[in-house]
C-alpha cells in the first residue's frame, strides 16, 4: 500500500500541469512597463502597469452604426484567466460605459480561461443587443438590472491611468466619427 501511494506522488510531481494551473507571481519580479501601442483600427496593448505578469489591451474598434462604436477590451489582472470588459460610446453625446463581462456559462474550446466574458452579455447568451439606437442610459439600465459592474466616469477613469499606460476610450469616435461630439474627448 506505501509503494502504491510512493507511486502516485511521484507521478503527480512529474505529470503535466492542468491547462488552468499557473505559476504565482514572484513577488521579487523585475516590474517592466512598456508604453502603449495604439493601432490605427484603435485596437491597443501595453497598456498595463506592469507588462512582464499582466496584459490590458484592446480589440479593433466596431462601428456599430448610427455614431455608436463598440471594443472589447481585455485582461488577466495577475491571474491565470482572462477578463473581458465591453466598451460602448455613443459619439454624438460623448457618453460612454465600460461594462465588466459576467462568468461564462461555458469555457471557450480554445484559448485561456475566461472569468469574465462579454460573450455572456449579448445575444444569443445575454441581453445586451448593441444598434444603432442603443443609448448609454439604456445600458446603464440594463446593467443595474442584471446586476453588472460598470465604468461611466471616463475622465476619471482616464485620469487614473498613467500616462504611458493611457488609452482613449473615444478613439473609435475619431476614427469612424470625427465629426461628432466623441472625437473631441
Amino acid at each position: 500500500m506505501q509503494r502504491r501511494v510512493a507511486g502516485l506522488a511521484i507521478a503527480l510531481c512529474i505529470a503535466p500541469a492542468a491547462p488552468w494551473a499557473c505559476t504565482p507571481i514572484d513577488p521579487n519580479h523585475t516590474v517592466i512597463d512598456r508604453p502603449i501601442t495604439v493601432y490605427s483600427d484603435g485596437s491597443f496593448k501595453d497598456a498595463s502597469a506592469d507588462d512582464s505578469v499582466t496584459f490590458l489591451r484592446g480589440n479593433p474598434v466596431r462601428d456599430i452604426g448610427g455614431g455608436r462604436t463598440g471594443q472589447i477590451i481585455e485582461t488577466n489582472g495577475g491571474s491565470c484567466g482572462q477578463f473581458q470588459a465591453l466598451l460602448f460610446v455613443d459619439c454624438s453625446t460623448g457618453q460612454a460605459i465600460i461594462i465588466n463581462g459576467v462568468p461564462p456559462a461555458t469555457q471557450p474550446a480554445d484559448g485561456p480561461e475566461l472569468f469574465e466574458s462579454t460573450r455572456a452579455l449579448q445575444p444569443p447568451e445575454g441581453p445586451l443587443a448593441l444598434t444603432q439606437v442603443t443609448t448609454v442610459a439604456e445600458v446603464a439600465t440594463l446593467a443595474a438590472a442584471q446586476g453588472w459592474r460598470v465604468q461611466i466616469d471616463m475622465p476619471a477613469m482616464i485620469a487614473a491611468m498613467t500616462p504611458l499606460n493611457r488609452y482613449d476610450p473615444f478613439v473609435g469616435c475619431k476614427i469612424f466619427y470625427p465629426d461628432l461630439a466623441g472625437a473631441s474627448q
